[in-house]
């Protein structure tokens, strides 16, 4: 294919309506297949079913698939033809890096570029359409088939600006560069470096001016370490002095430590003392009540001998005033029987009465 026919198929795509559809090369979505396991597919799954069948149709699109329909497979732009009008082929089914072989004088060097050419970066492919304009398949910007600035050699008002990596003739085109364009690609050439040197004079002057900045900084930086230093060497002060505290106060807390040890041991003989007495006041109470229990046995019998003793005492004045009574009445027999019975018989008698009464008690 001729670059001129080329360019012009691919300007004709950017003004259908597209989008970015991985493995796309014309899919008519909502009519035709598209391979939905992709995983950027899959991402915007519900994105791409929102332009399902619109009016006009949407195409769909990626980057390499987009320049092979144009130069391969004969896209069309027919919304009644399946997928365009592009008759798929795997013969022509190319990677990006097949492309790029397919340019044998692939250059960094952006002073020159064909309108045709491919342009490459890292994972994206695209065709420079001349006048410093690029055709590509992106999700960026309004996705889908567009024209972008190459940046490489300048800004394009009213479009996006890509930088790329790499541009080449690929053996797959057939090259018509008129002298008009190479011109054309030198001036914009030229053009970028100006532009390039004014924006490095402002860089230049934006560093300057950062670099006095940067130096005040500096400058107020090192008085602010000089103050630092001298309140460092304040903190170090204080921070010996806390530590002679420190030192103290510890010291002071292990003498506390061990005179709280010393009264502990003080507290634990008190306290064993304290429980032997208590055990002590215990027993003594233990015997108290043995001894009143004790008490309470000897008063009952002392009271029950004593009731015993007032009886038997009450019995024998009883049997005593009888048995005066009984010796009286003796006596006045006796006498008015016997009246001459002297007195020591009556007392010999009485005697003999009381030792009878007395062996009789006991």
């Amino acid at each position: 294919m001729k670059s001129s026919e080329f360019v012009e198929k691919l300007k004709y795509v950017t003004t259908l309506k597209t989008t970015y559809l991985m493995g796309g090369f014309g899919c008519r979505l909502g009519k035709d297949w598209y391979n939905e396991n992709y995983q950027w597919n899959k991402d915007h799954a519900a994105e791409l079913k929102k332009k399902y069948n619109t009016d006009p149709i949407t195409f769909g699109f990626d980057c390499v698939c987009y320049l092979k329909s144009v130069l391969f497979w004969q896209f069309q732009g027919d919304p009644s033809k399946e997928f365009g009008g592009a008759k798929y082929s795997e013969k022509t089914d190319l990677t990006i890096q097949a492309m790029l072989d397919s340019c044998p004088d692939l250059t960094d060097d952006w002073s020159k570029i064909d309108a045709g050419e491919f342009v490459w970066m890292e994972g994206h492919i695209g065709a420079y359409l001349g006048d410093g304009l690029v055709a590509e398949a992106t999700p960026s910007w309004n996705s889908g088939a567009q024209i972008s600035a190459l940046g490489n050699i300048g800004q394009v008002k009213g479009y996006p600006t890509r930088t790329w990596t790499k541009h080449g003739h690929s053996n797959y085109v057939t090259f018509e560069t008129s002298e008009t364009d190479q011109h054309a690609a030198t001036l914009a050439a030229l053009k970028a470096m100006v532009e390039k040197n004014g924006v490095l004079q402002e860089e230049l002057n934006k560093t300057k001016a950062d670099l006095t900045t940067a130096q005040n900084a500096l400058k107020k930086a090192e008085n602010a370490l000089s103050e630092s230093k001298v309140k460092l060497s304040e903190q170090t002060t204080r921070i010996s002095y806390l530590g002679t505290l420190v030192s103290q106060g510890e010291k002071e807390a292990e003498r506390l430590k061990s005179e709280l040890e010393k009264q502990i041991e003080k507290c634990e003989k008190l306290q064993k003392e304290t429980d032997q007495a208590k055990l002590e006041k215990e027993e003594a109470v233990a015997v108290q009540e043995a001894a009143k229990e004790e008490y309470k046995v000897a008063l009952t019998y002392a009271e029950n001998a004593n009731k015993k003793l007032k009886n038997d005492l009450k019995d024998a004045q009883s049997e005593l005033s009888k048995a005066k009574k009984e010796i009286s009445e003796l006596k006045e027999k006796l006498e008015s029987e016997n009246p001459e019975t002297g007195e020591e018989t009556l007392v010999d008698v009485w005697h003999m009465f009381v030792r009878v009464i007395t062996k009789r008690n006991k």
